[in-house]
């Protein structure tokens, strides 16, 4: 062959002989070295199915890189493809130019055991310092330093990553991980970054970042989406004692900051949680909220300045349950547990906030809009007492660090049928400063016949409050108004049993109620909040109940007051003196009276009960019947003689007592009073006898009055005359107590 041709053809050869080894067998063979020794080379199994390396354009492509778990079977990470473009020519430049590197269907699963992950043995390899020992490069005056890189079009396409958390028995798989970044350059200082994915259970997460290599300042756009927060259950579990918790969170965020500097962020935007359900032990719903939103409009770490548009809270519900020693919020926030000390090492002091300026805060707005709060009472075994607070919408005014008062209006529903109204103002630099007006309208005090019916025996058949309120707290001194007004107020009639309130409950009810059948009542309240035994509610209770008792030991003044008459006319009916029987104007003006409330008040039954001193009426009673003897006898009046003639009175007597017994039998001589003689001379059969008429006849010409001249009471009212044994009968003169009851107190 001609030497001419020969040369071409071999050098041909062999640079064809070199093409296929750098583009086909080297590659060959370093796939089949890699599958054969990864476990030695990177301490895993690994297999690569395809490595296509062109060295010639500078790209490289792998296809399906797995590498496996420790068992060397089960997949812990891997790839569909890896695609590497390296500018060849810009190497001769000292510059290190990749113009794309692209990962499609990266995938990877992490497996957490308490404190142990599955690539603990890949940390351990490869943070054994003998393991790898990398040399610096000696750059000497001859050579040139490498100038800079620069890769663009950096991706990753649909990447998977599945968390599987033994210990909570939990599973987290992110899907459609995605990440852009245009460029990044040694000559740029700005890195711009894409990153993305999607949870298989809902929600997507995106977010956008602009680093400065130089500076280390950031700038980042968050965009999470229906994020559904139900697999933080578990984890809830060691704070909390629930069930299950279900919702989405939302949130679009715009956050400036200086990695050296990590308080130096600002940060903007809303974030928000929908659909939120917090089921307790018992798969019952204990919190929940439509919708809560907050929209800052910005927050300054740095210079401890918070600035926000909104702060709402849509149809808010929560649930109370009062158990016997602990209530379902105690439970659910594992309050009830006991405290176990902990032993913490000191390790010095940490000041927190020193450096922090002052405070500064400022809110456009909170709303609570429909919410609801449901009561339950589960203190009585086999009982449950259920009241609801629905409706409930709360504003505001501007709420700020430099606001001197904040003040907040709301509204509601009580137990679907009462309203109430409420004005709060606060000092926020003080805030045991506060003032309080409420109004409840149209408050079913029925609702309340569960604890009516336990502790005093009568249920509540109907009644309607209405409700106005003022209190004033003043560095921590409590002044309050509360003006009460029950409309149709109807108590059922007592059960048998005892109670923890013996109080007659119908009896001070039907006492309060005006003519309009209305009970009015003023409630002022005074006390220190520093006193532990100080409590607005107990002290409201305790003067309702002091004012229920107060008229029930004087139900005459109560009914004075209510129909503006003398309560004297309603106390007692009077007797000047001891012998009289007869009905005065004055007498008649008190029974009108008391038809006059039983007009208003035909419930009432009232009981007249005669009261004397037995012994000195009968005293006058003997003396005037001695008297009335001695004028018969004289035919003289009785009265006059004795009083001119004291001595021959004294001697009739005496006589009539010698003339009637043996003188050794009379005991009174002429040293004895008339009274003694008097006695002596009727004997007490006689003077009981006279006692009993008299008692009988006033009794008699009540009753004859009554059913004459006021028949309609005569059914209500009852007269009888007291044992004289009763104390009250000592030193009295006649008359009537007036005791007021209704049937069934």
């Amino acid at each position: 062959m001609n030497k001419r041709f020969k040369t071409p053809l071999i050098t041909g050869a062999i640079l064809l002989v070199l093409f296929v080894l750098l583009r086909y067998v080297i590659p060959s063979l370093g796939l089949d070295y890699f599958n054969k020794n990864s476990k030695e080379l990177i301490g895993r199994q690994s297999t690569i199915e395809l490595l296509d390396l062109n060295i010639f354009t500078g790209e490289l492509s792998i296809s399906n890189f797995r590498l496996f778990e420790a068992d060397d079977t089960t997949k812990f990470i891997g790839l569909d493809s890896l695609y590497l473009d390296v500018e060849l020519t810009d190497l001769i430049k000292r510059e290190l130019l990749l113009t794309e590197l692209k990962l499609v269907h990266p995938y990877g699963k992490v497996i957490q055991n308490n404190e142990s992950f599955n690539f603990d043995d890949l940390i351990e390899r490869y943070a054994t310092t003998d393991s790898i020992v990398i040399e610096e490069p000696v750059i000497t005056d001859e050579e040139e330093p490498f100038i800079g890189y620069t890769i663009r079009n950096i991706s990753i396409d649909d990447g998977y990553v599945e968390f599987e958390d033994l210990a909570k028995n939990e599973t987290f798989n992110l899907k459609g991980v995605g990440i852009g970044i245009p460029e990044i350059t040694w000559s740029n200082d700005q890195t711009l970054v894409d990153f993305g994915f999607d949870l298989d259970n809902g929600g997507s997460f995106a977010f956008k970042a602009d680093y400065n290599i130089k500076t280390n300042e950031y700038e980042l756009d968050f965009d999470l989406q229906q994020l559904r927060i139900n697999k933080l259950t578990n984890y809830l579990n060691d704070y909390l004692e629930l069930k299950s918790i279900d919702g989405y969170a939302n949130a679009t965020l715009n956050i400036v900051g200086d990695a050296d500097h990590v308080t130096d962020v600002l940060v903007k935007g809303e974030a928000s949680i929908d659909s939120l359900v917090i089921l307790d032990t018992l798969s019952q719903k204990v919190f929940a909220v439509d919708r809560a939103l907050s929209i800052f409009r910005s927050i300054d770490v740095a210079n401890n300045d918070f600035q926000f548009e909104l702060l709402k809270m849509e149809h808010p519900y929560m649930r109370f349950d009062l158990h016997e020693n602990t209530n379902n919020l105690f439970q659910f926030f594992k309050l009830d547990e006991e405290t176990q000390e902990v032993e913490v090492e000191e390790t010095g002091t940490v000041a927190i906030g020193e450096d922090l300026p002052e405070l500064k805060y400022h809110i456009d707005s909170i709303a609570i809009i429909g919410g609801e709060m449901l009561y339950r009472d589960q203190r009585i075994p086999r009982k449950e007492y259920k009241y609801a607070v629905s409706d409930v919408n709360v504003f505001n005014g501007v709420l700020g660090s430099e606001e001197k008062v904040w003040a907040f209006h709301s509204t509601g529903t009580l137990n679907k049928r009462g309203k109430l109204k409420a004005d709060l103002s606060i000092e926020p630099n003080n805030f045991y400063n506060v003032t309080i007006d409420y109004v409840i309208e149209n408050f079913q005090i029925q609702d309340f016949s569960f604890f009516s019916n336990i502790y005093t025996g009568y249920p509540i058949f109907k009644g309607a409050m209405t409700y106005y309120g003022h209190t004033d707290i003043k560095e921590n001194n409590l002044v309050s108004e509360n003006k009460i007004k029950i409309e149709d107020f109807e108590l059922g009639r007592k059960a048998d049993g005892s109670y923890a309130y013996g109080l007659p409950l119908r009896f001070a009810v039907f006492l309060l109620k005006d003519k309009n059948g209305d009970i009015i009542l003023d409630v002022p309240v005074k006390g220190s909040l520093d006193d532990p035994k100080f409590r607005v509610g107990r002290i409201i209770w305790q003067v309702v109940k002091n004012v229920c008792n107060k008229v029930i030991a004087a139900p005459f003044k109560a009914l004075a007051g209510i129909f503006k008459v003398d309560e004297d006319d309603l106390k007692d009916i009077k007797f000047k003196h001891y012998t009289d029987t007869l009905l005065t104007s004055k007498h008649i003006k008190q029974l009108k009276t008391i038809k006059k409330v039983y007009d208003k008040k035909p419930d009432l039954k009232v009981k007249l009960v005669q009261f004397v001193d037995r012994h000195n009426e009968k005293e006058n009673l003997v003396k005037g019947y001695a008297e009335d003897q001695y004028s018969i006898a004289t035919s003289t009046s009785s009265i006059k003689q004795v009083a001119t003639d004291p001595i021959d009175f004294r001697t009739y007597l005496m006589n009539n007592l010698y003339a009637r017994m043996d003188s050794t039998m009379v005991t009174v001589d002429s040293t004895s009073s008339i009274e003694e003689v008097c006695w002596l001379f009727v004997g007490e059969d006689k003077a009981d006898s006279l006692e009993e008429r008299i008692l009988a006849t006033r009794q008699r010409i009540l009753v004859d009055y009554i059913a004459d001249e006021l028949p309609e009471i005569k059914g209500a009212v009852t007269i009888e005359t007291a044992k004289e044994t009763e104390g009250s009968n000592v030193g009295s003169l006649p008359l009537f107590d007036l005791e007021y009851s209704i049937e069934d107190m």
